[in-house]
């Protein structure tokens, strides 16, 4: 079951949810530990816990980890990774690639439906200036935000790549004929040629506006760089 047919069953569907007003309703409850890994929910003798990592500070992705944690506790019940002690965190059991796959996909339709971010979309081409708008009106990050716009995108000719460091992280485009991330892999694996490849680039920061065609570059995090080109046909 994907999350849109599980969301329309749950009455979330359109519905700009607060994670952690579900969890208070679930009765589960969410705590702040020293861990290595960002998140877990722990399920035990009637206890349900969802513990974030103490070393996150920023508060979208805090959002996003309880938003996820909630997903295996809807999505996948007993099946879930369960710690039977709160501070047993180094199990070897996981969950599977498909279940995590799941809990994300989860987690970005609670904080940010499609069904709405759609009617707020421009019918122009996308600008991080309409990002930052959609981003803080969803409480969510500008990545989150920029990658689910872009695949909306009523234009259609629009793509964000996302760089970490300068290398190709993954990017983001409502094309289905560019689903394959090789094809931009094979010509800008780094940074540096897709610079090369563009020329000017305006570096976006809020409050910018810039023209149309201008390629956009917002720093999120210090390792973390968005480049948002308007029309694909200049890269490919």
């Amino acid at each position: 079951m994907d999350w849109a047919e599980f969301a329309r069953q749950q009455g979330f569907e359109g519905v700009i949810a607060d994670p952690y007003k579900i969890c208070y309703e679930l009765g589960i409850d969410v705590v702040y530990r020293d861990t290595d890994n960002d998140g877990y929910l722990i399920c035990s003798n009637g206890c349900k816990i969802i513990i974030i990592s103490n070393r996150i500070s920023n508060k979208h992705r805090r959002r996003f980890i309880v938003s996820h944690e909630l997903g295996h506790f809807l999505l996948h019940g007993e099946s879930m990774y369960c710690c039977k002690n709160l501070y047993d965190t180094n199990s070897d059991r996981l969950n599977s690639i498909n279940q995590e796959q799941q809990a994300n996909a989860f987690a970005s339709e609670l904080l940010l439906p499609k069904i709405k971010l759609k009617e707020y979309l421009p019918d122009g081409l996308i600008k991080f200036s309409n990002i930052s708008r959609l981003a803080d009106a969803f409480n969510v990050s500008m990545t989150m935000c920029a990658r689910k716009a872009i695949q909306l995108s009523k234009m259609g000719s629009e793509i964000l790549l996302v760089y970490n460091g300068d290398r190709l992280s993954w990017y983001s485009t409502s094309n289905p004929e560019l689903s394959d991330i090789n094809i931009f892999k094979s010509k800008y694996q780094r940074l540096s040629n897709l610079y090369c490849h563009i020329g000017s680039v305006i570096k976006w920061k809020s409050g910018m506006t810039s023209q149309d065609m201008d390629v956009e570059e917002f720093i999120p995090y210090d390792n973390q760089k968005l480049i948002l080109i308007p029309n694909v046909k200049n890269i490919l």
